[in-house]
């Protein structure tokens, strides 16, 4: 199982602070991201574009290691990821 951790605008519009995507051998970024939207509709739109490609703003970070933008890594089993949307404040 891989855990993803939502936080911000993501974790309001869940309803859920976190959820398990099961996987066999590891995925990688973006596939983990449309079984995340898959799983969970109320994101989708805060995860992907119109294309289903990882919007540009959204961090990311799996293990504690941030995930560059524009690059699609691989996720291994047991790994933590934590999605977290941008914020505006004053």
């Amino acid at each position: 199982m891989i855990t993803i951790e939502l936080l911000t605008q993501l974790r309001a519009a869940a309803g859920q602070d976190a959820l398990q995507i099961s996987c066999e051998g590891g995925t990688t970024v973006s596939a983990l991201l449309s079984d995340v939207a898959d799983a969970v509709p109320s994101i989708r739109d805060l995860l992907l574009d119109g294309d289903g490609v990882r919007h540009g703003w959204l961090m990311i970070s799996i293990d504690d290691a941030l995930v560059a933008r524009g690059s699609d890594p691989p996720v291994q089993c047991g790994c933590t990821v934590v999605l977290v949307s941008p914020v505006a404040g004053g």
